[in-house]
């Protein structure tokens, strides 16, 4: 297990790399100039071609890509996150560490709602084949696939201010300066995503569920009298959840790309808000430094994940073969 766990974070680095080299050349590609933006967005109205040189210069632009790269990686690596915003000259550090915990906050919600909800109604549907339980869940799944988040987010704002007369606040308070407004402003854009995530979430634990209950160790444990609640939860759902940590895993990446759309919708000052001001503005550092957190959360997760399979099945083994002696 531990050769295992050091082989996967020797492994982060290099993936890493790449990612975050293809992210670099990638902002070099697209067309449009910061340059151009920032000083369009001061109020002039012509541009000086020297002023927009000697903004290149103060900016490190007009440097080798490769030395922009690598002051950008050491800038990274140190913690500082890339340096200043092209845009607000501000330190990335201090955007990312006001934003990040929006970003997290909502994800964390959308997992536990989509999972507490998913998981138990997965079971009940595939042990009630048929009826009107698996019937209300098989629907709830597929329309939660069908529809995307940002839509169902749209229409759950527009409904509760049709129906009830409420809109959540427009200014963004945490959790700790005030839960109320908190909750309001977050319950939309988390039941949105929760509802997506928990629909894939079903349809895994309804299946896998149906599977389960065809086993041997089912009959023999409904044939000794075990009762339905102990049956489910000593055999079903622990056979269960690695299907859906693995499904899980894999839609973390569909939550992340909700979150970048809900909160510009919304207006949460999060990283996918901050994603996309900074792509407007052509803010390469602070998008490359989003990206790459991203792209750390992700890998980091599928890492927590495979552990977590070891945890819950003592059949799974990362330990390599050994063979005998003869």
């Amino acid at each position: 297990m531990n050769y295992y766990v050091i082989q996967r974070l020797l492994l982060f680095f290099p993936t890493l790399f790449i990612a975050s080299l293809i992210v670099f050349v990638t902002m070099r590609v697209l067309p449009g100039d910061v340059v151009s933006v920032v000083l369009g967005g001061s109020g002039q109205t012509t541009v000086n071609p020297q002023d927009l040189e000697a903004l290149r210069t103060e900016m490190g632009l007009k440097e080798p890509l490769i030395v922009q790269y690598l002051n950008w990686i050491v800038s990274m690596l140190v913690g500082d996150f890339g340096g200043l915003s092209l845009e607000t000259r501000e330190p990335i550090r201090h955007l990312i560490s006001r934003q990040i915990g929006v970003t997290v906050s909502l994800t964390i919600y959308a997992i536990v709602i989509g999972s507490f909800l998913s998981v138990p109604m997965g079971i009940f549907a595939a042990m009630n084949r048929n009826r009107w339980i698996d019937y209300i869940a098989r629907f709830l799944s597929i329309t939660g696939n069908a529809m995307p988040s940002f839509w169902v987010g749209l229409m759950l704002l527009l409904g509760t201010g049709i129906i009830w007369n409420w809109s959540p606040p427009v200014v963004y308070k945490s959790f700790i300066d005030n839960p109320i407004e908190h909750i309001q402003l977050m319950i939309i854009p988390a039941l949105a995503l929760a509802w997506q995530f928990g629909s894939h979430l079903t349809r895994t634990t309804r299946s896998a569920t149906l599977d389960i209950l065809r086993q041997d160790f089912i009959r023999t444990a409904r044939a000794k009298g075990l009762p339905s609640k102990k049956i489910v939860s000593s055999h079903i759902l622990r056979n269960v959840l690695i299907p859906v940590l693995t499904v899980g895993s894999i839609q973390l990446s569909g939550i992340i790309g909700g979150t970048i759309v809900l909160e510009s919708i919304f207006g949460l000052p999060g990283l996918g808000r901050g994603l996309v001001t900074a792509v407007i503005a052509r803010d390469y550092p602070v998008i490359q430094a989003i990206a790459i957190i991203f792209l750390s959360i992700t890998y980091c997760v599928n890492l927590v994940v495979d552990l977590l399979y070891v945890s819950i099945d003592r059949r799974i083994s990362y330990q390599e073969d050994k063979i005998p002696n003869v």
